[in-house]
């Protein structure tokens, strides 16, 4: 059986399953309407897809967010404060392909936060160059797994300054789509 047939079959499985469950319990949208007034949270990967949604959903609850990514563009921080109200939207560089980048945002968040209640790793590629990144390591690795470790450890002091701290990791279902090394 070719890849290509494979890929199919597991596309169409995973069709078939979301629809089932969409069928059986209708789409889930968040209810909840904890409020994070005097929250701080960083989202990477936050200027498009899941991350933004995550960015608009802490700031429609008055967290205070910070949205790290390659992307920086002040069309997003807008429209997040129109939708949302909330002018606590802070846009900061990050290229997770350098580590160099990582520790220079994490250098920049301690600078100006005192504490970090909510750090979400969503930053992350599907396919990337071939070549090495600058630090020598596997782009795909380095964005999806070693640079948002490496913000994760760095950032655990600001963490454990909040009475009640969250990591949340995110990953998309195109992980499943590995290729063959």
């Amino acid at each position: 059986m070719s890849i290509f047939v494979i890929i199919l079959l597991s596309l169409a499985i995973c069709l078939i399953i979301f629809l089932l469950v969409v069928f059986k319990f209708g789409y889930v949208k968040c209810e909840s309407n904890v409020c994070l007034n005097g929250k701080v949270a960083l989202v990477t990967g936050g200027s498009s897809g899941i991350g933004y949604q995550i960015a608009l959903q802490l700031a429609s609850r008055a967290c205070k967010v910070i949205i790290a990514d390659r992307v920086i563009n002040d069309d997003i921080k807008q429209s997040i404060i129109k939708e949302t109200h909330n002018p606590n939207i802070i846009l900061e560089y990050a290229d997770f392909t350098s580590f160099k980048s990582v520790r220079d945002l994490v250098e920049k968040i301690k600078s100006s936060e005192e504490k970090l209640d909510i750090l979400f790793n969503n930053v992350g590629i599907g396919k990337a160059p071939e070549h090495p990144s600058e630090d020598g390591v596997n782009m795909t690795m380095q964005v999806n797994h070693y640079s948002p470790f490496l913000l994760t450890h760095l950032l655990v002091g600001l963490l454990r300054k909040s009475s009640d701290g969250r990591i949340v990791f995110t990953s998309s279902v195109a992980s499943f789509f590995t290729l063959q090394l």
